[in-house]
């Protein structure tokens, strides 16, 4: 790289700049909020590269490390080119516990909004690292650059690592390269990675299938403005791609549960329509855990769940489920719980579209007498309410044998 007389001036003076900082980590500080600084923006990237393999400022590799380690936790995508182009090789570096760049930046996605600055930096490094690799990288902890482009959804990085060799259906990390893909429900990754011989039963640690990846939390990647929306992704077509290419629908995990099973754990309406549309049988439904699902604070705020339990519940009826009174009790129970962090703003289009009121009626014994009593909660949801209105109260009344 060639040098022009005020290029080589410029680099003498910064050289003597940041030789003066003592020591090494101050330096390295300020070479890093020197690069960002509008003050320094006029100096062409080739300076700043010859500056990074000046030995006499950073002597030794660790310093580079420490660089790389900076532009990775900042999603700083031009310095991470710079240290590239001054021969530091970033595909072999490992940050905090083994885990590569790479797998840090892919598992960071989870949770954050699409149209956020974070993920988007995160997603450009990601697509930034798998462009430019020349081999299936694995770290310490087994996660590959196929697993990254498979949660990234790049089908373009995906099938270029097939054909350099990597293993479609390796095994080196806790969960294989479709089941990341069908996680995030990204259709056309899943089609190159069946198109390349995956295996669509190859079970993860807890013995799930891709099938029951599907059900995982995976929060919705439109451009609402909002933090939060209740939509989730589409997961038709993989679910047909799968059954065709072989897939057992009835698979169980180490917990027992079908990929049905886990949707209704999870409340996931859309999934379980699917399964059933695609012959999911009923009789693998364990009423013990069909309710018994636990949230995270993120899905509680994000999907309409007191909403999704009676929707679910209308589906499961639909089909020819009965429900006993034993398993209406802790419906009622889980809703209860699910019902207080309901949000105005995450159903919002709910409200805005439908026009409906639904009823819970769970049939239980009243604990001061032995005359049976009725919990009756009602939820309306007119089209006009900018606020979801439910009561609830306890009545004397004949023993509800059915759901209504």
């Amino acid at each position: 790289m060639s040098l022009s007389d005020n290029d080589r001036s410029c680099l003498r003076k910064l050289v003597k700049h940041f030789k003066s900082l003592k020591p090494a980590s101050v330096r390295l500080k300020q070479f890093f909020v020197a690069r960002a600084s509008y003050r320094y923006s006029r100096i062409p990237d080739r300076i700043w590269i010859k500056l990074l393999s000046c030995k006499r400022l950073f002597p030794s590799v660790s310093d580079k490390k420490k660089y790389f380690n900076i532009a990775v936790t900042k999603r700083k995508l031009n310095l991470l080119k710079l240290l590239e182009a001054s021969g530091f090789e970033i595909h072999e570096v490992a940050l905090r516990n083994g885990r590569s760049a790479v797998h840090h930046l892919a598992e960071s996605l989870v949770g954050l909004k699409y149209n956020y600055s974070p993920r988007t930096r995160a997603l450009k490094l990601v697509d930034y690292f798998l462009e430019s690799a020349r081999k299936n990288h694995c770290d310490e902890q087994g996660y590959t650059y196929l697993h990254a482009a498979c949660v990234a959804g790049n089908a373009t990085a995906a099938r270029k690592l097939l054909r350099r060799g990597a293993d479609v259906d390796c095994d080196s990390y806790k969960y294989s390269a479709l089941q990341a893909a069908a996680w995030y429900k990204h259709e056309d990754v899943v089609e190159v990675l069946l198109e390349a011989g995956a295996d669509p039963n190859r079970p993860d640690v807890e013995g799930s299938t891709p099938l029951h990846s599907l059900s995982w939390l995976c929060l919705c990647e439109c451009e609402s403005s909002r933090r939060y929306c209740d939509k989730r992704k589409p997961v038709e077509r993989i679910v047909r791609m799968l059954v065709e290419a072989g897939a057992d629908i009835e698979a169980r995990n180490r917990h027992g549960d079908t990929a049905l099973q886990a949707s209704v754990s999870r409340l996931d309406v859309e999934l379980a329509r699917v399964l059933l549309k695609h012959g999911a049988s009923l009789s693998s439904l364990n009423e013990d855990r069909m309710f018994a699902g636990k949230f995270k604070p993120i899905e509680l705020k994000a999907y309409p769940l007191a909403l999704n339990i009676i929707e679910m519940l209308q589906l499961l009826q639909s089909a020819g489920y009965e429900v006993d009174l034993l398993t209406r009790l802790k419906m009622l129970k889980c809703w209860m719980r699910v019902r207080e962090y309901d949000d105005d703003e995450s159903n919002e289009d709910f409200i805005a579209n439908r026009d409906c009121t639904f009823t819970i009626r769970a049939a239980m014994w009243s604990p001061s007498s032995e005359a049976p009593a009725a919990m009756i909660f009602s939820t309306s949801r007119p089209a006009t309410s900018s606020r979801i209105s439910c009561t609830a109260r306890r009545i004397a009344a004949r023993r509800i044998s059915c759901w209504k």
